[in-house]
């Protein structure tokens, strides 16, 4: 019992100490990217800096998420995955193999889903600053300049 206490207490400092370091690295990556895009503003125009940036993102967001999706192949895993099967066609084995498969197809396709979720949200937020930029692109260009007398 102790033993499971001091588990329990080391897992919940490491678990908070994680917290902490993605807050930490959150900020810098925020503050990074407020910094390229204020190095390249004056090269490429508002516009061309909220692209790279955003093509930045996207490309990191495209690997982390390839990354995030690969499912690690020890024997270990494969036990358990082998196990679970079982333990799933015992629980379920007075359904049909359709309805299995049905069930297999759904939990797959759930796991899918939370690591697309964040791709999603990426490119909503990329539309959003991409609109926002066109819009003061526009203002921009529909505001006359000072007239120049002849």
């Amino acid at each position: 019992m102790l033993r499971r206490r001091l588990l329990v207490r080391n897992m919940a400092r490491r678990i908070a100490f994680a917290a902490l370091a993605a807050i930490v690295l959150l900020v810098g990556l925020a503050l990074f990217n407020l910094a390229l895009f204020l190095y390249l503003r004056p090269q490429l125009g508002v516009l061309g800096a909220v692209l790279v940036v955003a093509l930045g993102h996207a490309v990191g967001g495209a690997i982390l998420l390839s990354l995030a999706m690969r499912e690690p192949r020890a024997a270990e895993i494969e036990a358990l995955a082998d196990a679970e099967g079982m333990a799933l066609e015992a629980a379920n084995s007075d359904k049909p193999d359709a309805l299995l498969a049905l069930a297999t197809f759904e939990r797959k396709i759930g796991e899918f889903r939370s690591g697309f979720s964040l791709g999603l949200s990426a490119v909503g937020a990329l539309k959003e600053l991409l609109d926002a930029a066109r819009s003061e692109a526009k203002d921009n260009v529909a505001q006359p300049g000072p007239a120049r007398g002849g």
